[in-house]
């Protein structure tokens, strides 16, 4: 403590902030790497389970996709706070491409949580009631009927999609040239990612509300994943836009960083709930019972009930019936030939 005070005045004689001075120090560095491990470690953990309880390659692939966000994160933090800001920049620009990956991936999640999109269609179909929109575009804008809530959400989804990799291309470019801080190009990015964020998370949002009352989704805790998707996407956007504006002593983009690294601890445990691998371990004990996966599917009931086939007309099962018709078929073949032994068929036989 005598140390620090004595160093805090050394810093107010030159004319410093000690606080400037942490922010451009080592210590906020080795606090990310700090954080980088733990979240890395949490994340590697679920992964491993999801691995290890793979029974569902429709589902699992997006939710091993979006958890991976975490440490991508919690890494790029990291190195930002360990190099300069000309290399964090395009470190930044690297983790904001997988941002469209986690947005599309929970968009495929959502919709294959209820059986595809045919499936899916059906289920919210099933509502008379048009979707609403939020205040105050209800007051200019029809409900949505529920035929189109499908094709409207994803479209609004994918737009982010292909706009966040283009956008992080050509900011690449402007800065190689040194035209990306000019306020004409920060107002173009401003304004085209606030439109991009705004219309990515409002179509979440409209595929959230059209299916989140569906029977599939109950036991899928969908307000906790489109929460965490949320929050790491969209939050994070937010805070760079106002953080700039904070009286924060030193480097802004340095105080984003250590704050976002801190704030992956909190993401990290909220996000991991959300996409557990306890989601698919009963799949793993169902197929161990039953002695492999026969066609199971938690999603919209799907699956078929009991380990008996479905029966034929008769009461037979319907493969007892094809195996019947087909043993009459050769029967009958059988009292053919022996019935004219000059047919091709005998003679071929004879030959033989």
């Amino acid at each position: 403590l005598i140390m620090a005070q004595v160093h805090s005045e050394q810093l107010a004689l030159k004319g410093e902030s000690p606080t400037s001075d942490f922010i451009s120090g080592a210590w906020p560095a080795v606090a990310a790497w700090l954080s980088f491990t733990v979240v890395s470690i949490t994340t590697a953990r679920n992964a491993y389970f999801h691995l290890l309880n793979y029974t569902r390659p429709d589902l699992q692939p997006h939710v091993l996709r979006i958890i991976l966000v975490l440490p991508i994160y919690a890494f790029c933090t990291s190195l930002c706070l360990s190099t300069n800001e000309d290399a964090c920049f395009f470190i930044t620009s690297g983790r904001d491409v997988w941002e469209a990956v986690v947005i599309y991936s929970f968009l495929t999640l959502i919709i294959e949580y209820m059986g595809g999109e045919h499936m899916c269609l059906h289920s919210i179909s099933q509502n008379d009631e048009a979707v609403p929109h939020l205040f105050p575009l209800n007051l200019c804008l029809p409900p949505i009927e529920t035929g189109s809530m499908i094709r409207i959400p994803k479209k609004g989804a994918l737009q982010f999609v292909a706009i966040k990799p283009v956008l992080a291309v050509i900011s690449g470019v402007a800065y190689a040239i040194g035209q990306f801080h000019n306020w004409y190009y920060q107002w173009l990015l401003f304004v085209v990612y606030n439109i991009s964020y705004s219309v990515a998370l409002y179509a979440l949002y409209l595929i959230y509300w059209a299916s989140h009352e569906q029977e599939a989704l109950q036991s899928k805790r969908p307000l906790l994943k489109f929460i965490s998707v949320k929050m790491i996407v969209f939050l994070t956007f937010w805070q760079a836009v106002l953080l700039p504006v904070a009286p924060l002593p030193g480097s802004t983009s340095r105080w984003e960083d250590f704050i976002l690294s801190f704030e992956m601890l909190v993401f990290t445990m909220l996000m991991n709930s959300a996409f557990s691998w306890t989601e698919f371990a009963h799949f793993t004990a169902k197929m161990a019972s039953q002695g492999g996966l026969k066609g199971s599917s938690d999603l919209i009931d799907l699956e078929i009930s009991g380990s008996t086939p479905p029966r034929g007309p008769v009461g037979t099962t319907i493969g007892q019936e094809i195996s019947g018709k087909e043993e009459s078929k050769k029967e009958a073949q059988d009292s053919s030939s022996e019935a004219n032994p000059h047919s091709p068929t005998n003679s071929t036989a004879v030959s033989t």
